[in-house]
């Protein structure tokens, strides 16, 4: 009978293991808002990491750039470097959900990325991890000066 609750557990774990969490809400217009921060009026939802190479390279070098300002300035992140945007939409049941890929009918918002470095190795560990499962390389993002 333990097995069975562990491997519901196992299951959930396993699938937000690539997801991003955040709390999604209507205001009282009707329009979404998203943060990454707890809310008492919002839903929490696991934003989907993105499958495809762009994405995903955009996101890990973002996060791999912001761990190493973080390391070296010993102090927050840069707030211009330390978000990316979500799209969040309602499903015909009304549910709200939210994905990092672009779709229609979607309101973009812009969420903060954690400036604690812990939360960041844990957010790059997870993209790494889906970056190896779909096999995308990654790649150095380095600026290449034409002369």
């Amino acid at each position: 009978m333990s097995s069975k609750p562990r491997a519901d557990a196992d299951a959930g774990t396993a699938e937000q293991s690539n997801t991003i969490t955040v709390w999604v809400w209507k205001d009282h217009y009707g329009g979404l808002h998203a943060t990454d921060t707890p809310r008492p009026e919002a839903s929490v939802r696991h934003v989907p990491l993105p499958t495809e190479a762009g994405p995903l390279q955009g996101l890990y070098g973002n996060l791999t750039r912001m761990i190493a300002e973080r390391e070296a300035a010993d102090g927050p992140v840069h707030t211009g470097r330390a978000a990316f945007c979500v799209r969040i939409w309602e499903k015909p049941s009304g549910e709200l959900a939210a994905t990092l890929t672009r779709r229609k009918g979607c309101a973009a918002v812009t969420l903060a990325l954690p400036a604690e470095l812990e939360s960041l190795r844990e957010l790059h560990d997870k993209v790494v991890t889906q970056m190896k499962a779909y096999n995308v390389a990654r790649k150095p993002l380095t600026r290449r000066k034409n002369g």
